[in-house]
């Protein structure tokens, strides 16, 4: 008997976590079905809107021979405007029969109390306060547009978080929304990364060179805004000599542009890294000027020592001397490690002592690094108090520890504080949710999301009010 035939619309075979996940959901679906991969992003949009166009056409007029489709409604890979990328995905789904499609954040809005109060007390709040309402505009018409398609195709919508999925019930009365956190390594893969633990730290502390008699930090994903890095440096010099933070990851391809001096590297050449991300340039300032000060700091101990020897040895006989400074390197314990590759970067994740996920609050609904954390079974994961943190908790229930966005103190004082009861602990934690919480079971929802959707009656879903 011939397998059904599923198609996976997403970005793939490329650098960035929406790939990533679509290819770890094509493995495994590869199982059950005939799997075929149709990638979109907007750079055929920025070529010219005409490619862009044309990809899509050649996308939708594949569909219709899938039993089942899978659209990864990662809004911004399907044009360069709301208009644009509401439109070719509503395309698509008309185009199918049968199909799923995986929102990754769900904007939610408040009441305009907030928008006109910003508008007088802080025009910076003001303005993000509307590139929330332009994101919300975005959720809203996708759903809408799920919620219209679906009274003649069968469309169903996955999300990442409880509270997504409620909220779609809830507020757009679609009732046939699902939730299941990311998950990306199948049970071999999770079990031999657990099991090899000693071995990948070996790897890693001789392939960078590290002490092996300090305890590593590590930090995952691409060097951008809302990371948080400057609170794990900030915290890495609290914590001192006896640490390594070890920053994995790279600049996101999407924010690589042609270099241009600015006013500000014209004016400070010497303090702004020639750097068209103002966020990586600030990250570099702030490691060189922690070096600068430990250097400053080494220099200082060596002019005492010069003092002291010469107020002991007032007559100095031959080959006297004091050795000149040099400055030691092992006191400056931040590490940027740059992009490695998936199985690497799934090695070293398992091999820090501590995993550290400082992010601040972006909206997103989900976070790939902490899941793959919690797949390779880590004990010892830190995660800011963002709100997809907290989320992600319902699912991982007591498998992590949380600081405060922008603590570095806290943070500091928390890995400071750690014991093998909290080990014990999370680890005992994670072994359960992972028996709910896996790949496996992520594609057993699907197929069962598949098989069991309707053409959708919008007149008589819940009228439940928030």
């Amino acid at each position: 008997m011939s397998k059904k035939k599923l198609a996976i619309v997403s970005s793939y075979n490329t650098l960035c976590g929406n790939a990533t996940y679509s290819a770890a959901l094509k493995k495994e679906f590869s199982k059950y079905f005939d799997v075929e991969t149709f990638h979109i992003d907007n750079s055929y949009f920025k070529l010219k809107a005409s490619v862009g166009q044309q990809r899509i056409e050649e996308i939708v007029s594949e569909l219709g021979r899938f039993d089942y489709v899978n659209i990864q409604a990662e809004a911004g890979l399907f044009g360069l405007t709301p208009t644009q990328m509401i439109k070719n995905i509503s395309k698509c789904i008309k185009a199918c029969e049968n199909v799923i499609i995986t929102i990754h954040r769900v904007d939610y809005i408040e009441s305009n109390q907030n928008l006109f109060r910003n508008i007088f007390i802080n025009p910076l709040s003001f303005k993000k306060e509307l590139k929330k309402r332009m994101r919300h505009y975005i959720t809203s018409k996708l759903i809408t547009a799920c919620k219209v398609l679906g009274r003649k195709k069968k469309v169903s919508i996955m999300v990442h978080t409880k509270r997504s999925s409620k909220y779609i019930k809830q507020v757009f009365k679609f009732p046939q929304v699902h939730e299941f956190p990311i998950t990306f390594l199948p049970e071999n893969n999770r079990n031999s990364v657990n099991e090899n633990v000693e071995i990948y730290k070996r790897e890693m502390q001789e392939f960078y060179k590290l002490d092996k008699n300090k305890i590593n930090v590590g930090i995952f994903g691409f060097l951008s805004n809302n990371k948080g890095h400057h609170t794990a440096v900030e915290a890495a010099k609290l914590l001192g000599p006896d640490y390594n933070l070890l920053i994995f990851g790279g600049q996101h391809p999407g924010s690589i542009d042609f270099y241009e001096m600015g006013f500000y590297d014209q004016l400070y050449p010497k303090k702004v890294y020639p750097n068209n991300h103002p966020y990586i340039a600030n990250l570099i300032n702030q490691l060189q000027t922690y070096r600068d000060e430990l250097h400053e700091g080494q220099m200082q101990e060596h002019l005492v020592k010069i003092k002291n020897f010469y107020k002991k040895n007032t007559t100095q006989n031959e080959g006297d001397s004091v050795e000149p400074f040099k400055f030691d390197e092992s006191q400056f314990n931040v590490k940027m490690l740059g992009n490695v590759d998936d199985e690497a970067y799934i090695k070293y994740m398992r091999a820090c002592d501590f995993i550290v996920l400082p992010y601040f609050e972006t909206g997103q609904d989900g976070s790939g690094n902490a899941s793959i954390a919690f797949e390779v079974k880590h004990p010892r994961v830190l995660t800011s108090r963002a709100k997809h943190f907290f989320e992600l908790g319902k699912f991982y229930k007591n498998c992590f520890s949380t600081f405060d966005i922008a603590n570095p103190i806290q943070l500091y004082q928390k890995i400071l504080a750690w014991d093998d009861s909290t080990d014990k602990l999370h680890s005992k934690n994670l072994a359960t949710a992972l028996e709910s919480y896996n790949i496996e079971n992520n594609i057993k929802k699907h197929i069962e999301i598949f098989e069991n959707a309707k053409i959708i009656n919008t007149h008589n879903s819940p009228e439940k009010q928030l």
